[in-house]
């Protein structure tokens, strides 16, 4: 009951807070500077609004803090709880790691034997198709009809290598007795080490523009630690302006 009244008594403040401003900003609405009597209106009127954000913080601030002293309460309670299946889990992931470690540097040996060994019966294939070729070159060279030999050279110039296939020893995607399917992914890792040659690879466009992040925090500290004029410079503008800072009196 004491709960009940405690929300009525807080919606109809925030009722009155809410009416008390609309009437006053509703005033302001078609408020225009004309002269230096209404620009100086307009700094009282800046005075009252300020007041006004003043008291509505003053409203918000404990319903505020209530929602973050629950959240911070209940973001502990998930800290604790995940660091607890953190520690569970601790021994099963370093016997996963080590397993996914071992299967991949097996993997990759078997790949490079692999590779060898296509590349061994490439070259087989190949000296097969040259000797072939070379054969009938040489059969060429040795007929006396010009027809014939044209026709010979032809062949030859036509013997292709014939296509080789060698088995990988292990595939990319294999599934397990339990049903998972296990993919090797190729991953590429980028180590920076040059970023101005990084940019010079993007102005030539060897490189996409959206590789570089372009701060324009970092462009604004720039120009106005070095005093920069407005104006157009390669890539960006600089424009200058002002803000009222409204400093409020210490009582």
């Amino acid at each position: 009951m004491a709960d009940k009244k405690m929300v009525e008594k807080t919606d109809t403040k925030l009722v009155k807070i809410k009416d008390t401003t609309n009437d006053f900003l509703d005033g302001l609405a078609k408020f225009k500077i004309t002269d230096k009597e209404t620009f100086d209106l307009a700094q009282t009127h800046l005075d009252t609004i300020r007041k006004m954000k003043k008291i509505i913080n003053v409203f918000w601030a404990p319903l505020i803090k209530s929602a973050f002293d629950t959240k911070a309460s209940a973001s502990k309670s998930l800290r604790d709880i995940r660091d607890k299946e953190i520690e569970c889990l601790a021994r099963s992931d370093k016997a996963e790691t080590h397993f996914l470690k071992i299967r991949l540097t097996y993997k990759q040996a078997q790949d490079e034997i692999d590779r060898k060994t296509r590349e061994k019966a490439q070259a087989l294939a190949e000296k097969a198709a040259k000797k072939e070729a070379d054969k009938l070159l040489k059969k060429a060279e040795k007929t006396v009809d010009s027809a014939q030999e044209e026709k010979l050279i032809e062949k030859a110039d036509e013997v292709k290598v014939a296509p080789v296939f060698t088995p990988k020893t292990i595939q990319k995607s294999t599934r397990s007795e339990s049903g998972t399917l296990n993919t090797f992914v190729p991953i590429v890792e980028i180590e920076i080490h040059d970023t101005k040659s990084i940019c010079h690879m993007i102005a030539n466009g060897e490189l996409p523009v959206n590789c570089v992040t372009v701060s324009e925090a970092k462009i604004k500290a720039w120009a106005k630690s070095f005093d920069k004029p407005a104006g157009m410079y390669d890539g960006f503008n600089i424009n200058h302006t002002e803000k009222e800072r409204i400093t409020s009196r210490k009582n």
